[in-house]
């Protein structure tokens, strides 16, 4: 029995501290979108965007805090807002971020 309760207590805390390590958001990652999209967020500011599982794309990223508002501005197509990440939800811009328009759901890997 005491056997029992011990690897039942290692479990607990073995999945306590996975769950603690969770990201907590330095946007750092790979994540995707809900339509099958990976982007791929490095700590170099670098990023890689792949639709569809086609060719995957090399860009940047920057951390913003404007006005209050924090978020991750991903550079896509000549624009440094194309793609904003905030609240663990991705936008296509920034007017769509701040009034939560076009909200696309992503699940972080």
């Amino acid at each position: 029995m005491k056997s029992f309760i011990k690897i039942i207590s290692l479990i607990v805390l073995l999945v306590s501290v996975a769950a603690c390590s969770e990201k907590k958001h330095g946007y750092v990652g790979t994540f995707t979108d809900q339509f099958q999209n990976t982007f791929v967020l490095n700590a170099d500011k670098t990023a890689t965007i792949t639709f569809h599982n086609m060719t995957p794309i090399q860009t940047t990223w920057e951390e913003v805090n404007e006005d209050g508002l924090k978020y991750a501005a991903i550079l896509f197509n000549g624009d440094k807002n194309y793609f904003t990440l905030r609240d663990g939800s991705l936008y296509y811009g920034v007017d769509n971020m701040k009034e939560g328009k076009l909200k696309i759901s992503i699940q972080y890997k």
